[in-house]
């Protein structure tokens, strides 16, 4: 690049620290469903607080070594690299997703309770696809949805990240198209980028 923002990396440690703050805004600012009951409504949820990343971090292995065996249909190296035991949810308190909907709800003992039969399925998901793995022939439609929904929330995520840090490296000119292409989004990018602190 001829022409830099004026900006230079830190540490890696504080760029690690930057990108985790970025990934925990645009987790908890967008949704994913979980369906797992026949005829049911998807249940909207969101990675949650503090251990997000993490939660993002299994969930994406589970779903993405899922993904290998029902393409590849070979489980051999997907078992000891994506859906590792110590890569995907082993107890329920990895999990850690909220409902979308206000705690003020009337019907918040019954959303909290969804909430954890979502949080008892997906640790299902993850241990039936380590027992059985090498039998899945084909995806359950509700799990099918689940994964679909999921997936388009990581993009949501890692699109919005790389926003931010293609703003905050990129080229002047490129930054001024970009501003006024889409102003309340650059406006955002801007506030974020410069909260995440670090980059």
């Amino acid at each position: 690049m001829l022409q830099q923002s004026g900006s230079s990396p830190g540490s890696s440690t504080e760029t690690a620290s930057a990108v985790e703050y970025l990934i925990r805004h645009y987790a908890r600012k967008y949704s994913w469903e979980i369906c797992f009951k026949a005829k049911g409504v998807p249940h909207v949820v969101q990675c949650a607080h503090c251990a997000d990343v993490k939660t993002l971090i299994l969930l994406s292995n589970l779903f993405y070594g899922m993904r290998n065996i029902f393409c590849h249909g070979s489980p051999q190296k997907t078992i000891c690299g994506a859906l590792r035991v110590d890569r995907i949810p082993q107890e329920l308190s990895d999990i850690n997703i909220i409902n979308v909907q206000s705690n003020q709800d009337k019907k918040k003992l019954c959303k909290e309770y969804l909430l954890e039969q979502c949080k008892k399925y997906l640790l299902k998901v993850a241990k039936d696809v380590k027992k059985n793995a090498s039998g899945m022939k084909m995806m359950d439609h509700n799990l099918f949805l689940t994964t679909q929904s999921f997936y388009a929330y990581v993009a949501e995520i890692t699109g919005s990240v790389a926003e931010c840090i293609a703003y905050k490296y990129s080229h002047v000119m490129l930054k001024t198209k970009a501003e006024k292409a889409d102003k309340s989004k650059m406006e955002e990018i801007k506030t974020v980028s410069l909260l995440s602190g670090c980059l």
